[in-house]
């Protein structure tokens, strides 16, 4: 909790030498100008404290431009306003997530942003939407990277990391999560994204 300009006033009348030279009365002149710069120090120390909220992604609001330049964030695929806190939950999701490619982390990243989500994992014998002919490759050794991520076309996200109001909200059209998804995923990997 960020101090008052009293409580700096007060730490410096304390600090002063003792003698009669030297009043440490709150309402001596002393005093009166140990406030003023305590007014300075005040400011100084709330900016502090704000600079520590800058450093977690999941409060940060001053420094989130250049949060999202080192993360490559909005990305090309954003071509809609994003809220503050959509722009802070996809740098949330990047800085958390960085790195894995396995499906559960897939489905952890989705949540994070507030979706709900399933993967369909294809291979070379079971390429696709088509059916599988006894294990026989029908497009080669691509389909091995291929996910189709399921979402529904509507979504009910719950409001966190600093919503102005709780409670769950409905959003139409799915441009963060195909955006965040593939900005997660390796070169090689190939996303389908299916709506029911």
């Amino acid at each position: 909790m960020a101090r008052v300009a009293t409580d700096f006033r007060d730490m410096l009348l304390a600090m002063l030498p003792q003698g009669s030279a030297w009043p440490t009365e709150v309402d001596s002149n002393w005093g009166n100008l140990l406030l003023a710069f305590g007014d300075e120090f005040a400011i100084f120390d709330s900016r502090c404290e704000q600079l520590l909220a800058e450093m977690d992604t999941r409060s940060v609001s001053e420094l989130l431009p250049e949060w999202e330049n080192d993360y490559g964030l909005p990305g090309a695929c954003i071509t809609t306003a994003q809220s503050l806190n959509d722009r802070r939950r996809a740098l949330v999701v990047k800085a958390k997530f960085h790195g894995r490619q396995d499906k559960q982390m897939f489905i952890d990243a989705a949540a994070e942003l507030g979706y709900t989500i399933t993967i369909t994992e294809y291979d070379a014998a079971h390429p696709g939407p088509q059916p599988d002919y006894n294990g026989i490759p029908l497009v080669g050794d691509a389909w091995n990277f291929v996910w189709q991520i399921n979402a529904s076309d509507t979504t009910s996200r719950v409001r966190r990391y600093g919503d102005e109001y709780p409670g769950p909200y409905t959003d139409f059209g799915n441009e963060l999560l195909e955006c965040s998804m593939r900005s997660l995923a390796h070169a090689h990997r190939v996303l389908f994204f299916a709506y029911s």
